[in-house]
């Protein structure tokens, strides 16, 4: 297996996002100045992403000082909206997996189709890695990002790491 570095995230800012996104993805996107992303799928700008994680919900992932001021523009704009909006930045924890064994070291920690032409860059799942919750989002086609509850992380490192080890690697070919 070829080698896949395992990198702790920066902490960035996570607002959670609930709303009915039928009726307000356009406002949320004026607010953001960032498309609301179709589900299963991920938007981007050079400053934050947007990641689809339900009908109604969604995570915004941005600078930890921008937080706040995006936070107060989405309120002004969902005024009298159902919504709720909360900081949810300490929450989570993140990971990012680079390098061309990405898919088999995932394949053997998560129940979703990895295959390249299933799973590709911009692809969002919320899932399970082992045990724990995890969202999963393919940026590159070999570079991944897992977020998870930060209870959770040295877990998930761990798992990571085992299912990385060469050691472990699944032989395809039948060598």
């Amino acid at each position: 297996m070829s080698e896949l570095t395992i990198t702790p995230l920066p902490q960035p800012g996570m607002l959670s996002i609930r709303a009915d996104l039928s009726r307000y993805s356009k406002t949320i996107s004026d607010a953001l100045g960032l498309s609301v992303p179709e589900p299963l799928r991920a938007t981007q700008d050079n400053a934050s992403t947007l990641l689809w994680f339900s009908p109604d919900e969604l995570l915004l992932i941005c600078a930890p000082l921008d937080l706040a001021q995006r936070q107060a523009a989405l309120a002004v704009e969902l005024d009298g909206a159902h919504h709720l909006l909360v900081d949810v930045s300490d929450m989570r924890a993140g990971f990012e997996l680079h390098g061309p064994g990405l898919r088999e070291v995932l394949a053997k920690l998560v129940p979703i189709d990895l295959h390249p032409d299933v799973f590709r860059p911009g692809h969002v799942r919320r899932t399970h890695l082992a045990q724990v919750a995890v969202a999963l989002w393919m940026v590159e086609e070999d570079k991944a990002h897992v977020l998870c509850f930060r209870s959770v992380a040295g877990y998930v490192t761990e798992c990571l790491s085992a299912s990385a080890n060469p050691a472990a690697a699944v032989d395809l070919e039948g060598k």
